[in-house]
Formats: C-alpha cells, sequence, structure tokens
C-alpha cells in the first residue's frame, strides 16, 4: 500500500486493540503539566519503558484566531533497546494533539481516531518502517 492511495476511516465507531497481555504503568509524578508513567514490569530503570504525558491549557493571545491560544496534549513514550553491543539506545514516538478551545470532544475524537489509524494501518506501514513518501 502507499501514502498516495490511504484510505482512513471518518466517523468509525471503534478502533480496538485485541488480544496482548496488559503492561501496566505507575506514575513517578506530575509536577506543573507533565506526568511522567513508567511500566511496573521493567526492574531496571535504564531499559525501563516510560511515557510522558504533557497538557498545556489554552491562554488568552489577543491576535489569535479565537482570542486564544491552542490547548495542546502530547505524548512522549521511550522503549530502551539493548543493542548487541551491549549499550542501550532509546527508540522514541511523539504524538501532540493541538485544538481550538472552541473543538467539540466529539471532534477531538475524530481526530485522535485518524492518528490512531495512521500508526496502523497497511497504507502507512512503509511510511513507518521504510519511511516512504509515496
Amino acid at each position: 500500500m502507499s501514502l498516495n492511495n490511504a484510505v482512513l476511516k471518518q466517523n468509525a465507531t471503534s478502533i480496538d486493540v485485541t488480544g496482548g497481555t496488559d503492561l501496566t504503568f505507575a506514575s513517578l509524578g506530575s509536577p506543573g503539566d507533565k506526568n511522567t508513567i513508567y511500566a511496573v514490569d521493567d526492574p531496571d530503570v535504564r531499559t525501563r519503558r516510560d511515557v510522558i504525558c504533557s497538557s498545556n491549557i489554552a491562554r488568552v493571545k489577543a491576535d489569535a484566531p479565537n482570542g486564544y491560544t491552542q490547548s495542546r496534549r502530547s505524548v512522549f513514550i521511550k522503549v530502551p533497546l539493548t543493542l548487541d553491543n551491549g549499550k542501550v539506545t532509546v527508540n522514541t514516538f511523539k504524538g501532540e494533539l493541538s485544538t481550538d478551545v472552541e473543538t467539540t470532544d466529539a471532534e477531538k475524537l475524530e481526530i485522535r481516531q485518524l492518528a490512531a489509524q495512521v500508526m496502523i494501518d497497511s497504507d502507512f506501514i512503509e511510511f513507518w518502517d521504510n519511511g516512504a513518501l509515496v
């Protein structure tokens, strides 16, 4: 498949994850606008999987289209990998949702559902695995 003819479902009724085993996370604390959670089953802090969630609320800004900045929510996933030479690298994923204060919860859900499909849909595999842009 390719990006040039990609197909996503709009107004999807669900995007489900099936199978697998539970991976439980606990918080390291949430100072300010962030909360870092970690996989509790990962005993070594050097190879522990972490998820950093960040939330920035909209603020008044006179020259913004609606008089406010956009709200921003981001997630940063860190998955360490021990290489064959014994060194550790950290594979990462970052996702961000920016929305206007007038965006409804249903509209936010639609954006997240499209984003979830982009992450797993077969039309995007070559992009994610090999960087293909066509």
